[in-house]
């Protein structure tokens, strides 16, 4: 679809952003923990020396001269124009060109408020409030036929209620992993715009709904992958149907102006008819929560950990709902640093604050600068996402088990090869970590399609991605599957005492007999492997004539004196990595 092409120096209220239809280069694809441009007017070379500087000073990047969104707070780098200072304007005028790109929002706004869609739109068609019909149906929609954007007026709706919905939320998000509806919380890194991890991580874990898993979204929903509005727009519609089981945390990339030079801003000017859809994504950016505390233990927040000592959560809830300022200072707005250094910041293994690698206003945080923050706190963990971990693992686990970088982007655009991650959490303190490799979207919807024809889309743990496609395959899978089974027996055998304690706590359906679901739920916990167990039942025990589970002849069948060699660590061996399971043993916090 070709970009909308608008006049030279007609304001839409991107300021300079559009210049005769051509948008500013939206810069490499690189990982987040290589190279940035940071934004808040200015323009930084990487921290590294790939891009040298030429007779003292760095190059430009091949950007539109001035091409800065309306949202930014104004340049203090000469480097950003070629020609020298940019023009003088008098306050007045700013004042006055401000108030008039303000009310062509707002009277943008409510023509698409109170518009239908034409004939002629062939995409889904919305009714508000949305129902769970069709939220399902949009994505749906966006998977089968993604050259059919959804129509601006329902992308309108959906923000404008979005932004409605974030702004009564507070800054800090208090969740509960296990509720009367909930069974678990997974914790989902950044996704950047690829869709086929999405659907991949909904249709493994199931789609979100008023029971089941609930998931929070730890920010960086686009950018880089080409179909960042599908995601967050999808999201955003669950959000609106099922606000206590979808959570969302901003990212370093939900900010116009970073969406300008990484893609997302082309984007929304290619798949909408004003630029003003932009504007509203942005507010909807600066309305989003900031992080979250997960059963009052682990702190989520998508970059890093503060520059200043002594924060407390309670300062958090200041951080100003609007764009970042990079070049903001501790001695003048604390509160945006606050906002920056948790969305920018990285850690790192010398102790301490030092400058970031990801610009000027940016800084790295030491692993007595997380014990610290987490014991001033009374909390025991920190989450962040914002980098890919290194050896192309879906997590990283860094400054003595306290701090855990979760990454959800699988083979990162297209070109890294890595696993996506997520954090899952079975209970209060005990969680888990699951991997995986998202197909290309075509054989997401392949595999998925049959299943949405015969059931609808899986509201519970799924294995659709274990289908085998020609008897080769199959083979290796039905070996891999015997080899995982003999290994659960070893680690049954190993664990007899605590799934002993485990199922004698169950609810009996008789005397000695549970439930097939407590069976199972017993084995994940004890075991510490999110699998479905129910799926090799059949070869591990057998059932009473009335389908559940004699829990006490299951135990005797796996009774050993002496330990299991090699499993005294309780970590996943080569026999589950062969069977494809790519999960680490549950990490237990200390209470």
């Amino acid at each position: 679809m070709a970009l909308c092409r608008r006049p030279v120096n007609e304001d839409f209220g991107w300021g300079d952003a559009v210049v005769d239809g051509i948008i500013p280069d939206q810069g490499t694809m690189d990982t987040d923990s290589l190279t940035h441009n940071h934004f808040d007017g200015t323009t930084q070379a990487p921290p590294d020396d790939r891009i040298k500087e030429v007779h003292g000073k760095r190059p430009h990047e091949h950007t539109t001269p001035g091409a800065t969104s309306n949202r930014m707070k104004g340049t203090n780098d000469d480097d950003q124009w070629p020609h020298g200072q940019p023009p003088q304007v008098s306050p007045w005028t700013a004042l006055v060109e401000t108030l008039s790109r303000q009310e062509r929002f707002a009277k943008w706004e409510q023509e698409m408020l109170a518009s239908e869609p034409d004939d002629a739109y062939c995409g889904p068609r919305l009714t508000f409030p949305l129902t769970p019909d069709q939220v399902d149906s949009l994505g749906l929609h966006f998977a089968n036929d993604p050259a059919v954007p959804l129509h601006d007026i329902y992308q309108c709706r959906i923000l404008v209620e979005a932004r409605a919905l974030m702004a009564s939320l507070p800054r800090v998000q208090r969740i509960h992993s296990q509720s009367k509806q909930h069974r678990k919380l997974i914790v989902v890194g950044d996704v950047h715009g690829q869709f086929s991890d999405l659907i991949t991580i909904f249709t493994e874990n199931g789609f979100p709904n008023t029971t089941g898993a609930q998931y929070l979204f730890n920010g960086d929903f686009v950018d880089r992958g080409p179909m960042g509005v599908e995601v967050i727009i999808l999201l955003l519609a669950y959000k609106l149907l099922y606000p206590d089981s979808v959570h969302l945390n901003r990212g370093n990339h939900e900010a116009v102006s970073v969406n300008m030079r990484y893609g997302f801003g082309q984007e929304v000017l290619t798949k909408s008819a004003s630029p003003h859809m932009l504007d509203l994504f942005g507010q909807v950016w600066d309305q989003l929560p900031l992080c979250a505390i997960v059963d009052e233990k682990a702190f989520v927040v998508h970059g890093g950990l503060f520059r200043m000592h002594g924060v407390a959560i309670a300062d958090l809830e200041a951080a100003p709902r609007t764009e970042c300022s990079l070049l903001c200072s501790p001695a003048t707005d604390p509160a945006m640093v606050l906002l920056v250094d948790a969305l920018w910041n990285d850690p790192q293994d010398a102790l301490g604050i030092s400058q970031g690698d990801r610009g000027e206003g940016t800084r790295m945080f030491g692993p007595d600068v997380t014990e610290d923050f987490l014991k001033r706190n009374g909390l025991e963990l920190v989450i962040r996402s914002h980098q890919m971990p290194a050896g192309n693992r879906g997590y990283d686990i860094r400054h003595e088990g306290r701090l855990v970088t979760v990454f959800s982007a699988s083979n990162y655009c297209g070109l890294q090869g890595n696993w996506g991650g997520l954090v899952v959490f079975h209970e209060p303190g005990q969680y888990t970590f699951k991997e995986f490799m998202a197909p290309r979207l075509e054989e997401v919807m392949e595999r998925l399609q049959p299943r949405v024809l015969a059931k609808g889309l899986p509201r519970t743990p799924s294995r659709v991605f274990d289908i085998m496609e020609d008897d080769e395959e199959q083979a290796v899978e039905a070996q891999s599957h015997a080899v995982l089974c003999e290994t659960l027996k070893e680690l049954i055998t190993k664990k007899h005492s605590e799934l002993h304690v485990y199922y004698s706590c169950c609810p009996e359906a008789s005397p000695g007999v549970i439930t097939v679901m407590d069976w199972g739920l017993g084995l994940e916990s004890v075991l510490q492997l999110d699998l479905n167990f129910e799926a090799h039942l059949e070869h591990l025990t057998k059932l009473t004539p009335e389908g559940h589970v004699d829990w006490q002849h299951f135990l005797t069948t796996y009774r050993s004196p002496a330990d299991t060699e090699g499993l005294a660590d309780g970590r996943p061996n080569d026999a589950l990595k062969a069977a494809g399971v790519k999960e680490d043993a549950t990490v237990a916090q200390d209470n």
